[in-house]
């Protein structure tokens, strides 16, 4: 399993939401069926048009750039038949919690768990448990390093992986795709990528450029591709964003 671990543990300030519209973020996280870079780039026009307004005010930044780990993400169940989407709550793993940066190498990571059921009845899968019932576990793990006051953050790897019960002998994961980006407008970087992984997955980013937290997203998306039976055909979209 890719939980991730940290020696140490450090307290944290108060997350700053950025001031994009919640609507547009929204908007690209259930439209699952346009392209990924295409929600980047919605993504990266709004961070500029905002930048006008983050370098006139941002220079001096109000705190010190650390930002709370969010106790819960959202993941969406999208059924590709019949077009119903569902929130599905993924909840930060408290054994690895990991928040914190270590005290010599300034490195960080998040790990969150996300959960949906097959139900052998109705041949669906849906949020909730019942007795006949089987589940399918996604974890998705981001890792970041951070430096400097007022603090600047960088995405270095992303892991992930998922399980299904035993008895659920219908359900199969056909693909899956993950989508990362370090981006933001101080200093300004647009950083992204997109790729078909396997389960129990470790990849690199690559990424150099350093980000503040203000304006910016640092984070991803895991696309996990599911079918169950003869009929059902759904994408379970999972997310880990440290900011956004």
């Amino acid at each position: 399993m890719a939980f991730c671990t940290c020696r140490r543990m450090y307290g944290i300030g108060v997350r700053k939401i950025v001031g994009i519209s919640k609507n547009l973020l929204n908007t690209m996280r259930r439209d699952s069926m346009k392209p990924s870079m295409q929600r980047v780039v919605a993504l990266v026009t709004m961070l500029g048009i905002l930048s006008s307004c983050a370098l006139a005010s941002a220079s001096s930044p109000e705190h010190n750039g650390e930002v709370e780990v969010p106790r819960v993400m959202t993941g969406y169940l999208y059924d590709r038949v019949s077009g119903e989407t569902i929130e599905i709550e993924g909840k930060l793993v408290e054994t690895d919690t990991v928040m914190a940066f270590s005290e010599d190498s300034n490195e960080g990571c998040n790990t969150y768990e996300f959960v949906v059921y097959a139900d052998v009845e109705s041949n669906q899968l849906t949020k909730t448990k019942t007795n006949n019932s089987y589940a399918v576990t996604v974890n998705f793990t981001i890792y970041y390093n951070n430096k400097d006051i007022p603090a600047l953050y960088l995405l270095t790897a992303v892991s992930g992986n998922w399980t299904i019960d035993a008895g659920a002998s219908n359900v199969m994961v056909n693909d899956a795709i993950v989508e990362y980006t370090c981006t933001g407008v101080i200093p300004p970087a647009t950083q992204y990528n997109e790729m078909h992984v396997g389960n129990n997955f470790y990849v690199s980013t690559g990424f150099q450029n350093y980000i503040h937290n203000e304006y910016a997203a640092l984070g991803g998306a895991l696309h996990v591709f599911i079918s169950m039976g003869g009929s059902g055909n759904y994408e379970f979209v999972v997310e880990n964003y440290y900011f956004y």
